[in-house]
Protein backbone atom coordinates (compact mmCIF):
# COMPACT_ATOMS: atom_id res chain seq x y z
CA UNK A 1 0.00 0.00 0.00
CA UNK A 2 1.36 3.66 -1.12
CA UNK A 3 -0.59 6.92 -0.48
CA UNK A 4 0.58 9.74 -2.59
CA UNK A 5 0.08 13.16 -0.73
CA UNK A 6 -1.04 15.76 -2.79
CA UNK A 7 -0.62 19.56 -0.90
CA UNK A 8 -3.70 21.41 -1.96
CA UNK A 9 -5.65 24.46 -0.41
CA UNK A 10 -2.43 26.19 -0.44
CA UNK A 11 -4.49 29.32 -2.37
CA UNK A 12 -6.99 30.88 -0.45
CA UNK A 13 -9.03 31.34 -4.34
CA UNK A 14 -8.59 27.69 -5.10
CA UNK A 15 -9.78 26.12 -1.81
CA UNK A 16 -11.94 23.63 -2.80
CA UNK A 17 -14.01 22.31 0.03
CA UNK A 18 -16.25 22.84 3.19
CA UNK A 19 -17.47 21.07 6.28
CA UNK A 20 -20.78 22.49 7.73
CA UNK A 21 -23.89 21.54 9.05
CA UNK A 22 -27.48 21.38 7.55
CA UNK A 23 -31.11 22.91 9.33
CA UNK A 24 -31.03 19.33 11.01
CA UNK A 25 -28.02 19.49 12.50
CA UNK A 26 -26.33 17.08 9.84
CA UNK A 27 -22.94 16.64 8.52
CA UNK A 28 -22.40 18.06 4.63
CA UNK A 29 -18.65 17.89 3.69
CA UNK A 30 -18.51 19.15 0.65
CA UNK A 31 -15.08 18.52 -1.66
CA UNK A 32 -14.32 19.29 -5.38
CA UNK A 33 -10.90 18.14 -6.77
CA UNK A 34 -9.64 21.47 -8.89
CA UNK A 35 -7.68 21.10 -12.04
CA UNK A 36 -4.40 21.60 -10.74
CA UNK A 37 -4.99 19.11 -8.11
CA UNK A 38 -6.24 16.72 -10.17
CA UNK A 39 -2.97 17.24 -12.48
CA UNK A 40 -0.88 15.99 -9.43
CA UNK A 41 -2.97 13.74 -8.00
CA UNK A 42 -2.88 11.67 -11.12
CA UNK A 43 1.00 12.15 -10.88
CA UNK A 44 1.06 10.66 -7.58
CA UNK A 45 -1.07 7.53 -8.74
CA UNK A 46 1.08 6.97 -11.43
CA UNK A 47 4.27 7.26 -9.18
CA UNK A 48 2.66 5.00 -7.28
CA UNK A 49 1.55 2.41 -9.57
CA UNK A 50 5.39 2.49 -10.97
CA UNK A 51 7.09 1.77 -8.27
CA UNK A 52 4.68 -1.20 -7.11
CA UNK A 53 5.44 -2.68 -10.66
CA UNK A 54 8.67 -2.13 -10.93
CA UNK A 55 9.06 -4.09 -7.95
CA UNK A 56 7.12 -7.25 -9.42
CA UNK A 57 3.29 -6.13 -8.57
CA UNK A 58 1.18 -7.80 -11.21
CA UNK A 59 -0.98 -4.96 -11.05
CA UNK A 60 -1.39 -1.97 -8.91
CA UNK A 61 -4.94 -0.67 -7.72
CA UNK A 62 -7.15 1.98 -7.03
CA UNK A 63 -9.30 4.12 -4.55
CA UNK A 64 -11.73 4.46 -7.54
CA UNK A 65 -15.31 3.05 -7.04
CA UNK A 66 -15.34 1.65 -10.61
CA UNK A 67 -12.26 -0.85 -11.04
CA UNK A 68 -9.23 0.59 -11.82
CA UNK A 69 -6.14 -2.14 -12.16
CA UNK A 70 -3.16 -0.76 -13.41
CA UNK A 71 -0.74 -3.43 -15.48
CA UNK A 72 2.26 -3.24 -17.23
CA UNK A 73 0.29 -4.22 -20.71
CA UNK A 74 -2.33 -1.73 -20.15
CA UNK A 75 0.10 0.93 -19.56
CA UNK A 76 -0.63 4.15 -16.77
CA UNK A 77 -2.52 6.29 -19.22
CA UNK A 78 -5.49 4.61 -17.27
CA UNK A 79 -5.56 6.54 -14.71
CA UNK A 80 -5.93 9.73 -17.02
CA UNK A 81 -9.21 8.61 -18.37
CA UNK A 82 -10.93 7.45 -15.05
CA UNK A 83 -12.93 9.54 -12.87
CA UNK A 84 -12.28 12.18 -10.14
CA UNK A 85 -15.37 13.49 -9.25
CA UNK A 86 -17.70 13.17 -6.34
CA UNK A 87 -17.98 9.71 -5.38
CA UNK A 88 -15.86 8.40 -7.99
CA UNK A 89 -12.72 8.51 -6.16
CA UNK A 90 -12.01 7.81 -2.61
CA UNK A 91 -9.84 10.79 -0.87
CA UNK A 92 -8.15 11.11 2.37
CA UNK A 93 -5.96 13.15 4.43
CA UNK A 94 -3.06 12.06 6.44
CA UNK A 95 -2.43 15.64 8.50
CA UNK A 96 -5.35 17.69 8.47
CA UNK A 97 -4.12 21.40 8.36
CA UNK A 98 -6.38 24.85 8.48
CA UNK A 99 -9.34 23.67 9.53
CA UNK A 100 -9.25 26.73 12.17
CA UNK A 101 -6.57 28.76 11.25
CA UNK A 102 -5.27 31.58 13.43
CA UNK A 103 -5.99 35.15 12.41
CA UNK A 104 -7.44 38.59 13.64
CA UNK A 105 -10.57 38.12 11.40
CA UNK A 106 -13.30 35.63 12.80
CA UNK A 107 -14.50 36.04 9.26
CA UNK A 108 -11.32 34.28 7.51
CA UNK A 109 -10.01 32.76 11.24
CA UNK A 110 -10.78 29.87 14.00
CA UNK A 111 -8.93 31.12 16.21
CA UNK A 112 -6.76 34.00 17.53
CA UNK A 113 -2.78 34.33 16.75
CA UNK A 114 -2.51 33.37 20.37
CA UNK A 115 -4.93 29.92 19.63
CA UNK A 116 -8.17 31.17 21.25
CA UNK A 117 -10.81 30.23 19.78
CA UNK A 118 -13.06 33.56 18.89
CA UNK A 119 -15.62 34.54 20.53
CA UNK A 120 -15.27 31.29 23.23
CA UNK A 121 -13.02 32.85 25.98
CA UNK A 122 -10.72 30.10 27.48
CA UNK A 123 -11.04 27.72 24.85
CA UNK A 124 -8.02 26.78 23.07
CA UNK A 125 -6.59 24.85 20.09
CA UNK A 126 -2.95 23.73 19.56
CA UNK A 127 -2.28 21.63 16.94
CA UNK A 128 -2.29 21.28 13.01
CA UNK A 129 -5.22 22.70 12.42
CA UNK A 130 -4.20 26.23 13.04
CA UNK A 131 -1.88 26.05 10.08
CA UNK A 132 -3.07 28.34 7.24
CA UNK A 133 -2.83 25.38 5.02
CA UNK A 134 -0.84 22.06 4.95
CA UNK A 135 2.98 23.03 4.87
CA UNK A 136 4.11 20.71 2.15
CA UNK A 137 6.39 18.59 4.50
CA UNK A 138 5.44 16.46 7.60
CA UNK A 139 4.13 19.07 9.97
CA UNK A 140 4.91 17.16 12.93
CA UNK A 141 7.82 19.72 13.86
CA UNK A 142 6.22 22.62 12.81
CA UNK A 143 2.91 21.62 15.22
CA UNK A 144 5.00 20.86 18.33
CA UNK A 145 6.60 24.41 17.90
CA UNK A 146 3.24 26.24 17.72
CA UNK A 147 1.93 24.54 20.37
CA UNK A 148 5.24 24.72 22.67
CA UNK A 149 4.55 28.80 21.78
CA UNK A 150 1.54 28.65 22.20
CA UNK A 151 1.22 26.24 25.78
CA UNK A 152 3.23 29.24 27.37
CA UNK A 153 1.09 32.40 25.90
CA UNK A 154 -1.40 30.53 27.77
CA UNK A 155 0.11 29.66 30.96
CA UNK A 156 1.55 33.60 30.82
CA UNK A 157 -2.21 34.50 30.22
CA UNK A 158 -4.06 32.55 33.00
CA UNK A 159 -1.26 31.97 35.59
CA UNK A 160 -3.64 30.44 38.67
CA UNK A 161 -4.46 27.57 35.94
Amino acid sequence: MLISLVRDGADKNLSNGSVSTDRKGRTRIRYKLGPKDRRHTIAGLKAAARLHLAVGAREALTLHTGECRVRPERGLDLLERQGYGANQFGLFTAHVNGACRMGRDPATSGCTPDGEVHGVPGFYVADGSLLPTAPGVNPQETIMALSSVLSRRIAERHPTG
